[in-house]
Order: C-alpha cells, then sequence, then structure tokens
C-alpha cells in the first residue's frame, strides 16, 4: 500500500511537469507577451485602479518589496504609471496605461482562444473535479 501511494505521488508529480510542457508549447513563443504575473497584477489594476503598492502584494498575496520590484518593471514597460495620492503625496498609486489594458485584452483573449480548445476535451465534471482537487491543495 506505502509503496502504490509513493507511486501515485511520483506519478502525479510527472503529470504536472508533462501538463506545463504541454501548456509551455500551446503558447506560440511570440505570443508569450510577459509574465503571468505581470499579467495577473494588470488584471488586478484593471479591476482595482489607483491601487497602493500594498494593496496589489495583498491582491497577489506576495511580498510589498516583490510587487514594488514587479511594480517598476511594468512601469518601465509602459504597462502601468504611478501616481501621487491627491490628499497624501507619499502614497504612490499604480494604474493601467492605455498599453496596459490594450495588453490585459490582447492576452486575455489568447489565453481564452487557447483554454477553450484545450479544455474543450474534459466535461463540465471533469473541470469540477480537477478545481475541487487544486482547492484541496490550496486549503489551509
Amino acid at each position: 500500500m506505502f509503496m502504490k501511494r509513493n507511486q501515485l505521488i511520483e506519478q502525479f508529480l510527472e503529470t504536472l511537469v508533462r501538463f506545463k510542457q504541454f501548456l509551455d508549447q500551446s503558447v506560440p513563443v511570440d505570443d508569450r507577451v510577459g509574465t503571468l504575473l505581470q499579467f495577473y497584477a494588470i488584471r488586478f489594476l484593471d479591476r482595482h485602479p489607483d491601487s497602493t503598492v500594498g494593496e496589489l502584494a495583498e491582491g497577489l498575496q506576495m511580498s510589498s518589496s516583490a510587487v514594488s520590484q514587479l511594480a517598476d518593471r511594468l512601469v518601465e514597460s509602459g504597462l502601468v504609471k504611478k501616481t501621487n495620492d491627491s490628499v497624501d503625496r507619499r502614497i504612490v498609486r499604480l494604474s493601467n496605461t492605455m498599453k496596459g489594458n490594450a495588453h490585459l485584452l490582447l492576452v486575455s483573449k489568447r489565453a481564452n482562444k487557447i483554454g477553450k480548445e484545450m479544455f474543450a476535451k474534459l466535461s463540465d465534471e471533469d473541470l469540477q473535479t480537477i478545481i475541487r482537487v487544486y482547492n484541496k491543495f490550496l486549503s489551509e
């Protein structure tokens, strides 16, 4: 029984690696604009404009220092802008630029297309099972 459990865990981990490789191959290299983390940050700022670094860090479940570096990269690439708070000039607010909004739209469309093609093989029940299992990993 113990050996079978270890074999199942090993098989699961190998499957995860193969699945990541499959995902990487599913998106052509020229379509990989930015990182997934950058996409999540831009999407968060689209939903929560004028957020502080701390609010973005909380939303992404990352440290403020890591998000500060991420924000700097997004500003350098022209996807996000920083503005000082109108009441407290010490507070810096982040929001998407027009380029950031266009990037979000482009990546979202590509992800939806790829997702539809990829998940067409699965039934709704299969998807619900995958979601349930991943949520078990994520629950505390």
